[in-house]
């Protein structure tokens, strides 16, 4: 068994970047009353796709945890909590800590030899 990082530092900091900012974007959308809940959630509907798309189609992970986070970002007392930020970054984490088994090719073991013996000619 082998670990690979499924994903890298640069898109780390993207979909992290991403989420801080639509988050804090959201947290001052709450003090703006039912026109910061609409903001709130036409921005949700504009940036779950690409988390959700990133995760999901490209990396090949389940997202569940973005997509739950996403889900209770619809709620509006709780889009002034950064759950966007959380359930991706439990999808990071899930997605570091997965082990792929590297498919090794037919081959014979290192270990043995193959002797070939000549036969004698015995002449009588």
């Amino acid at each position: 068994m082998a670990q690979t990082l499924k994903i890298t530092l640069v898109e780390m900091i993207a979909l992290i970047g991403l989420t801080i900012m639509t988050d804090i974007l959201g947290f001052l959308f709450g003090f703006l009353g039912p026109i910061g809940a609409l903001l709130n959630f036409f921005m949700t509907i504009t940036v779950f796709p690409i988390t959700f798309y990133y995760l999901r189609v490209i990396k090949k992970s389940a997202a569940r945890y973005d997509v739950i986070a996403n889900a209770l970002e619809a709620v509006p007392i709780l889009s002034m909590l950064p759950m966007r930020t959380i359930g991706v970054i439990i999808e990071i984490i899930r997605l570091r800590r997965k082990t792929v088994r590297i498919e090794e090719e037919e081959h014979e073991p290192a270990m043995t030899t193959e002797i070939e013996v000549e036969e004698e000619s015995r002449v009588i």
